[in-house]
């Protein structure tokens, strides 16, 4: 997670989300500060990628700190991890079978986002970042800064382009993984 110079609010960084991206926006341009170094503290997960632990979330919210996060399409971000994270070689179906994407000690291949968006007061969709950023910037004005001309830039993209064809059984998987994510963000299946 980066929190705002002063405290003002916190982004957290879900996987395959364009969180990287946010991250370097808001870390080089306004000084936004990664909080920890990826060490396991307190069922917390500092740094790239960390999570919030419930104390946390309460004291932010107690403060009346804003808390952003980005949620993404459940089936495109299974896809993306699969191009990211898989050998060349590797089929969809065998790596939704047997592939493991590890942070910390997290799976973050079965891990749903709801996981890290938990406390969250903004949640962002990636399939529209730039309006709703547009529309966060307005809502907490001074806070966030606004997106460069042309958004945001893309960083962490994988070099492979192959998608899935999808067939049953690999939509059935992400239904079934990511039943909470489908359901809170409103999918129905790949884009």
């Amino acid at each position: 997670m980066i929190i705002h110079p002063e405290g003002e609010a916190v982004f957290v960084e879900v996987p395959k989300t364009g969180s990287t991206a946010v991250t370097i926006f808001l870390q080089k341009q306004h000084q936004w500060v990664q909080n920890g170094s990826g060490l396991s503290i307190d069922n917390t997960m500092l740094g790239r990628h960390g999570w919030l632990s419930t104390e946390q979330r309460d004291m932010y919210a107690s403060h009346g700190v804003p808390i952003f996060g980005v949620c993404r399409n459940p089936f495109e971000r299974a896809s993306s991890l699969w191009r990211g994270h898989a050998p060349g070689s590797t089929s969809f179906t065998e790596w939704l079978k047997t592939g493991r994407f590890q942070h910390g000690n997290v799976e973050i291949k079965t891990t749903p986002q709801t996981f890290w968006l938990q406390g969250c007061t903004d949640v962002l969709r990636y399939e529209h970042l730039t309006e709703d950023w547009a529309a966060a910037v307005a809502k907490y004005p001074g806070v966030l800064p606004p997106l460069p001309d042309g958004g945001l830039p893309r960083v962490n993209v994988s070099k492979k382009t192959q998608k899935p064809e999808w067939d049953e059984w690999q939509l059935e998987w992400v239904r079934k993984t990511f039943a909470v994510d489908i359901a809170f963000g409103g999918y129905s299946g790949p884009a």
